[in-house]
């Protein structure tokens, strides 16, 4: 026989006897809770008026409400470290790394930052120097360039006003000293005819007319000049002009690119500046770091690395699971729901729950987390079985109960039994599942024992659970409906 046959003959197997069990607990059930009525084919049962909840049962497991993974942030030699199993309250060290190293390296770390911005503070101090130089340059080139245009648009306006009356005046003073000296010569050369004047006089004088004719001539070309544009001068003078806006423009331009350069080391000091800043954070919190606090009470639990358990004088390095903190005083209960049911199933829901094999202690719980995701019925089997039964097809919801208040006496892996009330009514009529008739297309119904016999009542069901039904009290009219005590009346299975 292969091993395919055998699982699905084993399967069958199951099923059949699943099938027969259930049947069987229907009649246990069905004959316990009816009450007999004589021979006959027909039981009798009581509408009772009492609590009713409706729950879902399902055995699961505990497990600490809080475990934590302790792990080292920092490279380094363990220094302390927590004894195995001890039991530590919230804020206790845990372990020590050693800190020399994250000490010298925050210091050297600080004095390369000091000298970062002692570097900045002279660079700036450089910069502003010679922008100030640059500012004078500007300052003195705009005044030469401002001086050349006057002196360029004089040319090409002509001679001023004072200037023009200072030539006519010196043109007209050099002619009448010409007059007088020219008047004078003529009398010292007749004087000289009679033997008045030597020639030597003579002679003198025409040699200081000759002079100040001479003067006259150039006060006459200084005038014909002044009146007369040069176009080579005001070329020149145009050059002259360009060159010096030129020079200030370059001064101008090499201001601004101070100004930027400046600005430029400005935007990288500042993104240098925080990084560093990053990073001193950083050595900040390594050195933090190397002290571990137990984040909440607990018992720790110490780790290992490759079989050897961690210890003082061993190296570790960031993100090494040193220990485990549990806190054993505070507990849930993990189990599974199947998904017919986990709909029902809400935060928050009440729960009775019971280590299994225990009736006298109960402890009480309330649902904190339901699973979004399920997972097949079978995936929590072992390979060997898992090959054997296959996937069941079916799917089941994880759901924790947080137990409430402390519970020191219970221990991890106990399993229990979970009771979460889905559902609960303080005062209700109750009557059994099995009084209650269902058909197709109608309202269901009971059937009343009266003294004229069994009266037919249609009922509606406000709650029910695996063996009973809350069903609404009867009407004023008397004709839906039941009463608290009426006898109900069921066939017999």
């Amino acid at each position: 026989m292969t091993a395919n046959k055998f699982g699905r003959y084993w399967k069958l197997a199951v099923l059949a006897l699943g099938l027969v069990g259930t049947a069987l607990c229907v009649i246990v059930i069905s004959r316990w809770y009816a009450r007999r009525v004589g021979g006959g084919d027909l039981l009798k049962t009581q509408v009772e008026r009492r609590a009713f909840e409706d729950v879902i049962r399902g055995r699961g497991a505990l497990v600490p409400m809080t475990t934590v993974d302790i792990k080292s942030k920092v490279k380094g030699s363990l220094l302390h470290l927590v004894v195995n199993g001890a039991r530590v309250e919230q804020g206790a060290l845990l372990a020590e790394i050693d800190p020399k190293p994250h000490e010298e390296a925050l210091t050297k770390h600080d004095a390369n930052l000091r000298k970062l911005k002692a570097e900045r503070v002279k660079e700036a101090q450089t910069a502003a120097k010679e922008l100030r130089k640059t500012q004078d340059d500007i300052e003195s080139r705009a005044l030469r360039a401002d001086l050349e245009s006057l002196r360029l648009k004089e040319l090409e306006q002509g001679p001023a006003v004072s200037e023009a009356l200072e030539v006519r005046v010196a043109l007209g003073n050099a002619q009448n000293l010409f007059q007088a000296r020219k008047e004078e010569y003529s009398i010292l050369l007749e004087l000289s005819g009679e033997g008045y004047v030597s020639q030597t006089e003579v002679r003198q004088k025409e040699l200081d007319l000759r002079e100040q004719e001479l003067k006259v001539a150039e006060a006459e070309l200084k005038q014909r000049k002044l009146y007369t544009r040069d176009p080579i001068k005001i070329a020149e003078q145009k050059l002259k002009a360009r060159d010096e806006q030129k020079n200030l423009e370059a001064a101008k331009e090499r201001a601004r690119v101070i100004e930027h350069s400046n600005q430029q080391a400005d935007e990288r000091f500042a993104v240098n500046l925080k990084r560093e800043d990053m990073r001193r954070t950083e050595l900040v919190d390594n050195l933090k770091n190397t002290k571990i606090l137990a984040p909440t009470p607990g018992v720790a639990l110490i780790g290992n690395h490759w079989g050897t358990p961690y210890g003082p004088g061993q190296e570790v390095q960031p993100r090494w699971e040193l220990l485990n903190l549990t806190d054993l005083r505070r507990m849930k209960a993990v189990l599974a729901v199947d998904e017919g049911r986990i709909g029902r199933v809400v935060k928050g829901q009440s729960a009775l729950i019971r280590p299994s094999g225990s009736k006298a202690q109960v402890f009480h719980g309330k649902v904190v987390r339901v699973a979004e995701k399920g997972r097949d019925e079978f995936e929590d089997f072992r390979k060997e079985t898992q090959s054997l039964v296959g996937r069941a097809n079916r799917q089941v919801f994880d759901v924790e109960v947080e137990l409430d208040g402390e519970s020191p006496l219970l221990r991890p892996g106990l399993r229990v039994d979970v009771e979460i009330v889905i559902d609960r009514i303080d005062n209700a009529l109750q009557a059994p599942r099995a009084a209650l008739v269902r058909t197709t297309g109608a309202n269901p119904y009971v059937r009343v024992a009266t003294a004229q016999g069994a009266e037919r009542r249609t009922v509606k069901v406000l709650a029910e659970n695996e063996l009973y039904c809350v069903l609404e009290p009867r009407t004023a009219d008397g004709q839906d409906g039941v009463e608290e005590g009426e006898s109900l009346v069921v066939e017999k299975p």
